[in-house]
């Protein structure tokens, strides 16, 4: 599984939106620990609940940022939060009816939006603000 701990190279420097990926990487860790460690369903699907619920606050306020200052990629990187929020939907879905485990559907989760948005459309609408000097 892609690490669920915090780590040097998913700093994009700009600190709103560090200090929520890594409130987002801290719950999903929370989450790994707890289904690691055999917690019960009804322990762990409000976590599940929650890192979600993060989720979509994060996009949001990345959206709001992309408006305010302008930057020209807003709309496919809202498709792809968009798309991103789909898959994660599809997933607690996945969980409810019993198709997937917790442990499957937090190892989905982790890496297509670590290693698929962190690093790649969230680094790149950072060298924007960057750009404009947001910090």
């Amino acid at each position: 599984m892609t690490s669920l701990e915090w780590r040097p190279e998913l700093l994009l420097n700009v600190a709103e939106i560090d200090s929520q990926h890594r409130e987002m990487v801290n719950c999903a860790s929370r989450l790994h620990a707890a289904i690691s460690e055999g917690q019960a369903q009804e322990q762990i699907r409000p976590m599940l609940s929650a890192l979600i619920e993060l989720t979509e606050m994060h996009f949001t306020s990345e959206e709001a940022m992309m408006l305010a200052h302008g930057f020209d990629g807003h709309a496919a990187h809202r498709s792809e939060h968009q798309r991103l929020l789909k898959q994660i939907y599809l997933v607690d879905k996945d969980i409810s009816s019993g198709r997937i485990h917790l442990c499957q559907a937090l190892e989905l989760f982790v890496q297509v939006w670590i290693e698929q948005h962190i690093l790649s459309s969230d680094r790149q609408f950072a060298e924007f603000l960057k750009s404009k000097g947001v910090d």
